[in-house]
């Protein structure tokens, strides 16, 4: 889980409490680093990233995260059970 996950409670104090320590905080918040602030998720999310920095692999990224997505929504979702023998023909997600 990452960390601004389990601060996200705080923040309404965060918010109410003087400038001094929004301040302190904050400055204390930035020296952690950004794979503390994110969480485990972060590493992954930064490579993901890095490896579609050309359109080709973004495209194919978009596309193959797409299919996943439609696959799951129609193992799932009860409004699709008509549409499921659509996920087993291996058609193109577009």
């Amino acid at each position: 889980m990452a960390l601004e996950d389990v601060l996200h409670p705080w923040v309404n104090r965060y918010l109410g409490a003087p400038g001094w320590i929004q301040a302190t905080a904050g400055r204390a918040y930035a020296c952690l680093p950004a794979a503390v602030r994110y969480g485990r998720a972060y590493g992954d999310f930064r490579a993901t990233i890095e490896a579609t920095r050309d359109a080709a692999a973004a495209r194919e990224l978009a596309l193959a995260k797409l299919g996943e997505t439609l696959a799951w929504a129609l193992e799932t979702v009860p409004a699709y059970q008509d549409y499921r023998a659509l996920a087993a023909t291996g058609r193109d997600a577009r």
